[in-house]
Formats: C-alpha cells, sequence, structure tokens
C-alpha cells in the first residue's frame, strides 16, 4: 500500500510517499483506517510534546534521563487531558496560575 504524506507548513510543505508492506490480507480501505489510527496516536502524543513540551528541542544527552523526562512529559499530558483540556497550552496556563493544586494532584 503506498500513500502520499503532505508534512509541514506553508510555505515549507514537503510532500513524500510511504509504502507499508504487511503479511494482512485485507482491502486498501482497512489498511488506510489503520494508518490513519496510527497516525492520530502520533498527532495527539507525539506531535504533542513535540511542538508544546519541545522534547526534540531537549539538550539532555544521558539516554535514561531523556527517557526519564519523556516519561514526565506523558505524566503532564495525561494529567492536562484527565482535567477534561483540550488544549495543552490552556492547561499549562492554568496550572502555572495555580502551582499549589500541582501539590494536590500529585499526592
Amino acid at each position: 500500500l503506498a500513500t502520499l504524506v503532505l508534512s509541514g507548513f506553508d510555505p515549507l510543505v514537503s510532500v513524500s510517499q510511504a509504502y507499508y508492506i504487511s503479511s494482512l490480507t485485507e482491502s486498501a480501505q482497512v489498511f488506510a483506517k489503520i494508518i490513519r489510527g496510527h497516525w492520530k496516536i502520533e498527532n495527539q502524543l507525539h506531535w504533542v510534546k513535540d511542538v508544546i513540551f519541545e522534547e526534540d528541542k531537549s539538550e539532555i544527552s544521558d539516554f535514561q534521563a531523556a527517557s526519564n523526562w519523556s516519561i514526565l512529559t506523558t505524566i503532564g499530558l495525561n494529567l492536562f487531558r484527565g482535567l477534561g483540556f483540550l488544549s495543552i497550552t490552556e492547561g499549562q496556563r492554568w496550572l502555572a496560575e495555580r502551582w499549589e493544586k500541582l501539590i494536590v494532584l500529585s499526592t
């Protein structure tokens, strides 16, 4: 199965083609649904971690420290979503103004 992938923002949009190889004997429509499901996870978790938490810009060079930091950002992301925030940035602002809530939420 081949798909066309558009990424980036104007004016720096890149176009690439992705190929998927599988032993499954599903239709192209089923594969497309599976692939979209994968990218939904990518967009909901990794994009937020990269853009909002700036995980890709991290200068942590120790593997274990980087892994620990990634776990902490995931906990933070889940905390904001658990509190009902659709916007993680909004959740960060809310918590920054009420930092004492962090102590209550973490116990």
